[in-house]
């Protein structure tokens, strides 16, 4: 579930730079778990899950992240949402 965490905390505008500061890990772990990195060590999914109920109904832009990056972090959450209506895949042919 730590994936779908992430994820939701991206869709709300939380940058993957400030997770990883809360939660004392590289921000490229974060992008790892968002991306459905197979393993977790216990210890970070439960830090992740404890993350999310903490941040998931606050505004970013009240906890010092700048609207932009708030913003940038919406609109990449929501590129990478599968199965989203309307949405389709680029087609590079």
């Amino acid at each position: 579930m730590s994936a779908q965490d992430i994820a939701d905390l991206a869709r709300a505008g939380w940058p993957a730079t400030t997770l990883a500061k809360r939660l004392d890990i590289n921000p490229r772990t974060v992008a790892e778990v968002r991306d459905k990195r197979p393993r977790l060590h216990l210890d970070l999914a439960l830090r992740m899950r404890r993350l999310h109920r903490d941040l998931i109904s606050l505004d970013p832009a009240r906890y010092g992240i700048h609207p932009t990056d708030s913003a940038r972090t919406r609109g990449a959450a929501a590129r990478r949402t599968p199965g989203d209506p309307g949405h389709s895949p680029p087609n590079d042919l």
